[in-house]
Formats: structure tokens, C-alpha cells, sequence
């Protein structure tokens, strides 16, 4: 699963570099993936696309990915504050001015009952760790049982969209353009 994943993750990267239209230079998007197979799972991530590991049983979020942020790269120098949850690398269309794009493949646990929480623009939605981990916790708490992967997400969804950031909400019922948020359940039944 290891090599698949990062062969997806280079044809995504080819994606970006094949555009042509019109500001195409600009296009950039961090992710995170998980590929489970007969012989294994692997998690691949770039930017600061996570994926968490959901422990139902205990009602606990373990992050499986770590960050790429400039704060990570640039640890020992002085960066502004706004600057230290950017992503230090995206895929994006390859530039003599730009990192060529870096991501990191990782093995994975895939046995039964595993929960994968994966999520892009968590950062920009201001969308914490500990506020994700509380919203699971709630979830987990809650009396009306899951339904599976799909009913996660949205209840995920729902409490992010109800309780996130009132400054990065428009009229509090859309988000803005740059701080959409993404996420992604998988489930391996059990």
C-alpha cells in the first residue's frame, strides 16, 4: 500500500504540473490519504492534511500524521505568528521559485474496527485537536448510536459547522472560500 499511495500521491502532483490555464501557478492543496489493502493499510499526507486514528472504545483522537508547517521546518529561526500553521509544502505546479512538493507515506494499522478521521483545512477553520477531540468525545457520549463512517462525518460536520470560528463564517452559515474544511471517515468493519 506504501508504494501505491505514494504513486497517487506523484500523479496528483503530475495533475498540478500539467495545468495550463490561466493563473494555474497558483493552485495549490494540501492532503491526506489512506489506502487499505489485503496486504496492509499506509497513510500519506503532505502540508497539514491529517489523519487521526479514533479510538471509539476510549473516546480518543490519536494523531497519525505529522505536520508539515513552516513552524516545523523553521523551528530555530524567529516566523510571525500568523505564519507558523502554514503549510510548508502543497501539491502545486512546479516553479524554479517554489520546494518541489513533499509528502510522507507511513504504514498503518488496519485491523478490525479501526476508525480513520482524516481531515484537510483544519487548520485554516481553526478547527483544534482539542476541539475535535471534544466534538468525538460528545459523539461517542452521545445515546443514538453511530450508523457507520458516513454518519461519523456528518456528525462531525454538523458540530464543526454549529461551534467553529465565528470569524471565519459568513452570516454564519457558509464558510469562507479559504477555510473550507474537509473530512473524510473510514471505517474497517469488524
Amino acid at each position: 500500500p506504501r508504494v501505491a499511495l505514494d504513486r497517487f500521491f506523484a500523479e496528483v502532483q503530475a495533475g498540478f504540473d500539467a495545468q495550463t490555464a490561466p493563473g494555474s501557478d497558483e493552485y495549490q492543496a494540501t492532503g491526506v490519504a489512506v489506502l487499505i489493502t489485503d496486504a496492509g493499510a499506509a497513510i500519506a499526507n503532505v502540508g497539514l492534511g491529517r489523519a487521526y486514528a479514533w479510538h471509539a472504545d476510549r473516546g480518543v483522537l490519536e494523531q497519525l500524521t505529522a505536520d508539515d508547517s513552516l513552524a516545523v521546518r523553521y523551528a530555530a529561526q524567529q516566523i510571525p505568528e500568523w505564519f507558523r500553521e502554514t503549510a510548508a509544502s502543497a501539491f502545486r505546479k512546479q516553479h524554479p521559485e517554489h520546494e518541489a512538493c513533499r509528502w510522507t507515506v507511513s504504514p498503518a494499522s488496519a485491523e478490525p474496527g479501526r476508525v480513520f478521521v482524516l481531515v484537510s483545512g483544519q487548520v485554516e477553520s481553526q478547527l483544534t485537536h482539542a476541539y475535535l477531540t471534544a466534538a468525538l468525545e460528545d459523539i461517542h457520549r452521545d445515546p443514538v448510536a453511530l450508523a457507520g463512517a458516513q454518519d461519523l462525518a456528518d456528525r462531525i460536520g454538523s458540530v464543526a459547522f454549529r461551534f467553529g470560528h465565528a470569524g471565519l463564517k459568513e452570516d454564519r452559515t457558509e464558510w469562507k472560500v479559504h477555510s473550507r474544511l474537509a473530512v473524510a471517515v473510514v471505517w474497517i468493519d469488524g
